[in-house]
């Protein structure tokens, strides 16, 4: 278990790319025909085996592992899913934001305004912070995001961004004792060499020290 929850945090740490040079003050940096699909989701479709096995070879020898197969490394990816709020399918129009389940039902569709930026929220990436007034939101009234982040492999490429949401304080959801796992996207329409260069950055990258 305890590795399971280091992969996660290592998963968020790697893709929590961001710009600090600006303030987003419109969603228009989200806006992407296909929408956006919940990461880890996104690697557990076929035709990407050779990228896991690589993956699992590699991440293995990193953590000290003695062994470990593909299949477990995808199943350990996924429980990492089962901890976020799985925003499934994520559509930005305008300042209204969609958010859909992977059986295609809505979860919620709000219109937002920028009301904040926290610099530094994770990792020295700033996240921007939107509010909605529709009096229905909830959970939902606060979405903090972090800017869309491109990262480029020779085998490939994809762009990806991390999502939270809250009814109140979101500052404190990036305090250093509080627990919050942001929801992973990723393009929809991301292709197979992309979603292969994913894995590959993740699991086959050099070396990371994750203290005990």
């Amino acid at each position: 278990m305890k590795k399971a929850l280091a992969l996660v945090l290592l998963v968020s740490i790697l893709i929590a790319g961001g710009c600090l040079a600006e303030e987003y003050n419109t969603l228009a940096p989200w806006e992407h025909e296909a929408g956006w699909t919940s990461f880890p989701l996104a690697l557990q479709s076929d035709g990407l085996d050779a990228a896991w096995q690589k993956g699992a070879e590699v991440f293995a020898a990193n953590m000290g592992i003695k062994k470990l197969d593909a299949g477990t490394l995808k199943s350990m990816m996924l429980s990492g899913y089962h901890m976020e709020p799985q925003f499934d399918h994520l559509l930005v129009e305008g300042n209204r934001v969609t958010v859909s389940s992977a059986d295609g039902k809505e979860l919620f569709s709000h219109e937002y305004a920028y009301a904040d930026t926290v610099e530094n929220a994770m990792e020295d990436t700033a996240v921007y912070v939107y509010k909605t007034e529709e009096a229905d939101a909830g959970a939902y009234t606060y979405l903090c995001l972090t800017a869309p982040a491109e990262t480029v492999r020779e085998t490939g490429s994809y762009t990806t961004f991390n999502a939270f949401f809250t009814n109140k304080d979101y500052k404190a959801l990036f305090e250093k004792n509080g627990v919050s796992l942001p929801c992973l996207m990723i393009q929809a329409d991301t292709g197979a060499e992309g979603l292969e260069a994913a894995i590959l950055q993740i699991f086959a990258s050099p070396a990371v020290v994750i203290a005990p």
